[in-house]
């Protein structure tokens, strides 16, 4: 045992533990010199305090006719943003319907209806307008043109427990077209 501690000395050594000089004296603290005072809520008059780093204040228009302008503009921003609210909500409750005006040569619904034989190309509509139907109930229908041809949409149970839309397109072709009023060819 008496012969490890020599080699256990002559490690340290030779690694550099022991007598490795010191990388130089420890740094000596320093403090820090205090901030200078800024404005307080309790040095500053009434209402002028701005804690640092905040935007300065909006400054009084001396201009009664600016002011006036200014308030018009900003009371016509209001407006406009609680009208295109209410559109919103009222789009987000019930779609409005695909315009068109329905030709006076339709059978009624829905003895001269038979099943729409492609109700993929209307599915987009159907979904659409499925809580409108359901919010009328059971059976209520609408007409409107879908990809181009009358079709009624009827709120109708599609399986036992699960509501759905069905698509009907009338038996005989309306003998009659109303134009529409938005397109003008």
């Amino acid at each position: 045992m008496s012969a490890l501690v020599p080699l256990f000395l002559l490690w340290l050594i030779a690694r550099g533990g022991i007598l490795a000089p010191a990388a130089g004296p420890a740094p000596a603290p320093t403090l820090k010199p205090p901030a200078p005072p800024g404005p307080s809520p309790l040095s500053t008059p009434a209402g002028t305090y701005r804690p640092p780093g905040s935007p300065p204040p909006f400054l009084p228009v001396t201009n009664p006719a600016a002011a006036a302008a200014n308030a018009n503009a900003a009371q016509q921003k209001a407006d406009q943003a609680a009208q295109t609210a209410v559109l919103a909500r009222k789009a987000a409750v019930a779609p409005a319907p695909w315009p068109s005006v329905s030709p006076t040569g339709l059978p009624p619904f829905p003895s001269g209806w038979k099943p729409h034989p492609r109700p993929g190309t209307v599915a987009v509509r159907a979904m659409q307008l499925l809580p409108v139907l359901w919010a009328r109930g059971k059976g209520s229908h609408v007409v409107e043109k879908a990809n181009g041809e009358w079709t009624a949409f009827k709120a109708q149970e599609t399986s036992p427990g699960k509501k759905g839309v069905t698509a009907w397109l009338p038996s005989a072709q309306p003998q009659a077209q109303a134009a529409s009023p938005l397109l003008n060819v």
